[in-house]
């Protein structure tokens, strides 16, 4: 439980740990195989517990960031996939209050791994 300071008042606000968030986001993902959602859910967990750390650094050693490496590049399964469950829990957790909420489309991206480097391609 954190508090956050509300004018002279204080609001108790439900924080997640990362696991738990990543569980409740991914867990019920559906990619065909069930060991494939459970490493959706360790992926997610490990980059919201250091989101502004590298890849490698979330991911802690090498045969886990090797995982992580062929879980994004598994043609089985899609960017939407992916990120249907958090568009549908963002949508759930959306506040009450808010009176607008504002979606921004992102243009997709797709990625080289070759070697250590990555080249990364934008569509225009």
């Amino acid at each position: 439980m954190k508090e956050e300071k509300e004018g002279q008042h204080m609001k108790a606000v439900s924080v997640l740990d990362a696991k738990e968030w990543a569980r409740e986001t991914f867990g019920e993902v559906e990619l065909g195989d069930p060991r494939r959602g459970d490493r959706v859910v360790q992926v997610a967990a490990a980059m919201a517990e250091n989101p502004a750390a590298s890849l490698p650094t979330q991911m802690g050693d090498r045969s886990t960031l090797q995982a992580a490496h062929r879980l994004f590049i598994n043609e089985a399964i899609s960017f939407e996939q992916l990120q249907d469950p958090h568009w549908q829990q963002t949508q759930f957790r959306k506040p009450e209050s808010a009176s607008r909420c504002y979606w921004c489309k992102t243009r997709p991206i797709s990625t080289t791994l070759t070697g250590s480097q990555a080249k990364v391609s934008l569509p225009i």
